[in-house]
């Protein structure tokens, strides 16, 4: 008889410590709707019930800091992360939580603890894309641009689809003058993101790189100057050429400038002539391709140039300019979802892996 009692005893323990995970697991769920809406305050009470049932639920404890940090909480979110890492290093599903904790330093001025945090997560999980990331913003903001570059462009290895490593890049790139290389990002990032605030923002970026250093002197005559001094060179103090020669399609790019003053593009939209541009840069890619080596070139050079022999630099060339809000390039988009659906139907099948 004891023993049906302690036996009873014990089922009834274990049934009342299932059902308070499971409400604890319910609470969770909840919690991350509300932050997904925005709900910030609203998510925290709910992992804070959770905790309340299941005081040792890590993911409860990793998705209070995550929404400690988007309510603008940075100092308390990076508190809670070090209280997990102290207690629960080792568990499972961590790997959001080294984001959170180094997005949280760097939001409270510790960017160099905030890379140490990166760099122990990465040691864990080398293949977040996030880590590699939110490491390459951070060394943005210290100005240390070569090794963001890296970090972000592993990032991209890993996730092509993210428009965040691809804005972060671009604007890497830009910085650094590299033209030809932050065109093909900032492109690639308004084919993820085509009509945000970040697109309405990178569309001038686009325009000033394809303009080059291109006018025209003089009422009657046409004079053309055009920059032959591409800035994406890059040699060794031995002439050797190193990784992403860009040479080629800088000085293309100068002279793609000029058919915007072309009597017969006179008439074309901006959309038609940045499609005009991006022909001879995509044909210009092929033809240098087999000559050149790097990231760039065996990365980005790829899609570009397969974009263009499917056929697709018209609905691509609109999808870059959906943020201009042209009335020609609604209209063309309004009239062609077909023909943006079939571009968006290739890109989604597009082997980044080559």
């Amino acid at each position: 008889m004891r023993y049906l009692l302690t036996f009873l005893l014990l089922a009834s323990f274990l049934s009342s410590h299932a059902q308070d995970i499971l409400g604890a697991q319910i609470l969770i769920e909840k919690g991350v709707k509300l932050h997904d809406n925005g709900l910030y305050d609203e998510a925290i009470m709910h992992y804070d019930s959770a905790l309340a049932i299941d005081p040792q639920n890590v993911a409860a404890m990793g998705e209070k800091a995550m929404s400690l940090l988007a309510f603008n909480k940075p100092q308390e979110a990076a508190d809670l992360c070090a209280v997990i890492f102290e207690n629960f290093l080792g568990s499972r599903n961590l790997e959001f939580v080294y984001t959170t904790y180094g997005n949280a330093l760097d939001a409270i001025g510790k960017p160099e603890e905030s890379l140490e945090i990166y760099d122990k997560g990465l040691v864990e999980y080398p293949n977040n894309a996030h880590l590699h990331f939110n490491k390459g913003i951070t060394l943005t903001g210290l100005d240390r641009y070569d090794e963001a570059q890296t970090s972000i462009e592993k990032a991209i290895l890993l996730n092509p689809y993210h428009a965040g490593s691809q804005n972060a890049l671009a604007r890497i790139l830009k910085t650094k003058k590299l033209d030809v290389m932050a065109l093909m990002a900032f492109c690639r990032f308004m084919v993820i993101e085509p009509e945000s605030i970040r697109a309405v923002a990178n569309l001038p970026y686009i325009q000033s790189i394809l303009k080059a250093d291109v006018e025209k002197k003089g009422k009657k005559k046409k004079t053309i100057t055009i920059n032959l001094n591409p800035i994406d060179v890059t040699e060794d103090d031995n002439g050797e050429t190193r990784p992403n020669d860009f040479r080629t399609v800088s000085i293309m790019l100068s002279f793609s400038a000029a058919l915007e003053l072309d009597k017969k593009n006179k008439r074309k939209s901006e959309a038609e002539l940045f499609q005009l541009k991006m022909e001879s840069f995509c044909q210009t890619l092929a033809a240098a391709k087999a000559d050149n080596y790097g990231f760039y070139w065996d990365y980005y050079a790829p899609y570009f140039i397969a974009i263009e022999k499917a056929n697709l630099l018209e609905p691509f060339s609109y999808i870059v300019y959906a943020s201009s809000k042209s009335k020609s390039v609604t209209k063309w988009i309004r009239a062609n979802r077909d023909k943006i659906d079939a571009f968006y139907d290739w890109d989604q099948q597009y082997d980044w892996s080559n």
